[in-house]
């Protein structure tokens, strides 16, 4: 069985955006049109809330998609800080 993983993800800018893990990685199946989960090793896409982005380390993006997914980079993290940081904007979110 693999370990979960845990990322903080950050935008073009370095601004920081969510933390995430190894649940939030998807595929696109082009033969239904949809998103898959699965494994990291055959992701295309970190998913954070309702948006997909594309991070180095992934698989290439569909050709279609080109340019529609904004880039992102993952830094992954120890659970213990995951929690933390997933618990404070868990309470941001909740006021």
């Amino acid at each position: 069985m693999k370990r979960m993983r845990y990322y903080k993800v950050y935008d073009s800018l370095n601004k920081f955006l969510s933390v995430a893990t190894s649940l939030n990685m998807r595929k696109y199946q082009d033969k239904h049109k949809l998103f898959l989960c699965c494994d990291e090793e055959f992701a295309q896409f970190i998913q954070i809330g309702d948006r997909l982005y594309h991070a180095q380390g992934l698989l290439d993006v569909p050709k279609k998609l080109h340019g529609k997914i904004a880039e992102v980079t993952l830094k992954e993290v120890t659970e213990e800080e995951y929690r933390k940081i997933y618990g404070e904007k868990t309470m941001i979110t909740a006021s």
